[in-house]
């Protein structure tokens, strides 16, 4: 499982094709029918007695080492394996033989690290930094290791430590406590394989045009991109699917950063990818976020910001900025608790101050609306960034989504009277973590609030306290670290009639834009109950 993630993420020597299901790739890579012929056969079980396989004298006989199992000496009696075991000695052993093998220009890290040397820190730091786990655990509690599994997350909500997994025996993710393997502690956990790979994959880029969110006026429009440095090729992919997965297939267009379509859906909304590509794999653009645009050709030209009373159903923006210009309005400055800047085609707010958040606002309300941004944490520190709405003229209150670099998110209700309520949250395998984009959205209906990430419908929860006529804006909080730096880029507007409904009255307002900044502890709120978010 930790390989086939690492495939996804432009390691794609590591398995033949597409690792994202189990495909026969797949199982091949986990153990070959080599490994069961010489390995598994005769099978044994215990309590009785190993029966000898081809791991045995004389040396030759077996096949030559060509999947994970293999190298971790799966079913192998020579080390001391029934069918099936292994020891966790050689889990390391397995990363670092089989990835070689495949993959010669990638280099890898496995270390083995037992309870005392792998603790909670150790593990936040590897999930923050988007590097899956193997734990060794104990599902039954009594005392003795039986199984592997990878972990993915964790959770420190309620005041317990727990560690998100994929059990082997269900498809969904499951949480247990983080706590040492002991008599009587189910799931408890031995040690750990931390795992690293590295490559010189393509740099860093993002997709340019069409804007995120916007429209364009043809079927057959170009796209473009950025260069990315070291990249030999490029690939787009662009479906109807909202599921930030390609599902029509990838098209090689060589050394270029532009693409021409044909044939696109008139009235449809469109979502699409870039990938950069060389020798050694691929680098997905904007951090791994799609981008999508709508169709209209009855459309000829857009002109924003907008003032619209009359919605199209063809999702023009109400209001939209991807912040490449810097003149566009959006505050810049510079303070002790602060710093506000356009900075490489995004828009950054750095919070210096731990247990601070800071809003911004442009001069735009709305009643019913869908709110997007693509938002990233520039280096992994701590914190929380999204998205800001229902929010009052003097900040007395609004509602925030947000997410943090572990893949935790919140909806959060916010009163000057009565500080935090959280409506919703939890961790998600839809948040990416760590330093990677993820694209937020918002969908506010009455009192109803629709929260998605990356496509995904996240939470639903109803709330009338903030609707009517209200600003929407950006947002970054810290706890207990400082300089939390998040990237803000495409933000969007668009009528809740783009996905159903009925539209709400809008106004866009000029004058300057707004900044918000408060210190929680101010304001009746103790340190543990805002870091419990």
């Amino acid at each position: 499982m930790v390989l086939g993630y690492w495939d996804g993420r432009g390691y794609d020597k590591l398995v033949p094709g597409d690792a994202s299901t189990q495909t026969t790739a797949v199982n091949d890579m986990i153990a070959t029918s080599g490994n069961w012929n010489d390995y598994c056969l005769p099978l044994d079980y215990a309590p009785d007695p190993i029966q000898p396989d081809k791991s045995e004298p004389p040396v030759g006989d077996e096949h030559t080492n060509d999947s994970v199992a293999d190298f971790m000496k799966t079913s192998q009696s020579a080390s001391s394996n029934y069918y099936g075991w292994s020891w966790y000695s050689h889990v390391d052993d397995a990363f670092d033989g089989y990835v070689p093998l495949v993959a010669s220009d990638y280099t890898t890290t496995a270390t083995n690290q037992t309870w005392g040397a792998f603790n909670w820190t150790s593990y936040q730091a590897e999930i923050d930094a988007g590097r899956p786990v193997v734990l060794l655990v104990d599902t039954d509690g009594n005392g003795g290791t039986d199984h592997f599994i990878t972990a993915v997350g964790y959770s420190d909500d309620g005041g317990t430590n727990r560690y998100g997994c994929y059990n082997t025996w269900s498809t969904s993710l499951q949480w247990y406590e983080f706590r040492e393997m002991a008599s009587g502690r189910p799931w408890g956990i031995y040690g750990a394989t931390l795992f690293q790979i590295s490559a010189n994959l393509p740099a860093a880029f993002g997709k340019t045009n069409p804007p995120n969110g916007g429209i364009v006026s043809t079927t057959a429009p170009t796209i473009n991109w950025g260069i990315s440095s070291g990249a030999s090729s490029y690939e787009y992919c662009i479906d109807t699917s909202d599921n930030d997965t390609c599902n029509s297939s990838w098209v090689n267009v060589g050394n270029t950063n532009a693409a021409a379509l044909s044939g696109l859906v008139d009235g449809m909304t469109h979502f699409w990818q870039v990938r950069a590509r060389n020798s050694s794999g691929f680098t997905d653009a904007n951090y791994g976020a799609w981008h999508h645009f709508a169709v209209d050709s009855t459309l000829k030209e857009v002109y924003l910001p907008l003032i619209v009373k009359n919605f199209n159903p063809v999702c023009v923006p109400l209001y939209m900025d991807n912040f490449d210009n810097p003149a566009s309005g959006w505050p810049i400055s510079d303070s002790e608790s602060r710093k506000l800047e356009y900075l490489s085609g995004e828009y950054r707010i750095l919070v210096k101050n731990i247990d601070w958040w800071v809003g911004v606002r442009p001069n735009f309300k709305a009643t019913d609306y869908i709110l997007e941004v693509d938002v990233r944490n520039h280096d992994g520190t701590y914190g929380w960034y999204g998205l800001m709405f229902g929010l009052a003229d003097d900040w007395s209150g609004f509602y925030t989504f947000d997410v943090n670099p572990s893949g935790d998110y919140g909806i959060w209700k916010y009163n000057s009277s009565t500080g935090w309520t959280k409506l919703a949250g939890t961790w998600s395998a839809h948040i990416n973590t760590g330093t990677v984009s993820n694209f937020l959205k918002i969908k506010r209906e009455g009192s109803q609030i629709h929260a998605y990430a990356n496509g995904h419908l996240l939470a639903s929860v109803s709330d009338g306290t903030y609707t009517g006529l209200k600003y929407v804006g950006l947002y970054t909080g810290t706890f207990d670290q400082p300089n939390v730096d998040s990237r803000f880029d495409n933000f969007v507007v668009y009528p809740v009639t783009c996905s159903g409904g009925s539209g709400g009255y809008l106004t866009v307002e000029k004058g300057a834009f707004e900044i918000g900044e408060f210190e929680p502890h101010k304001n009746t709120f103790e340190a543990p109950d805002i870091r419990s978010r």
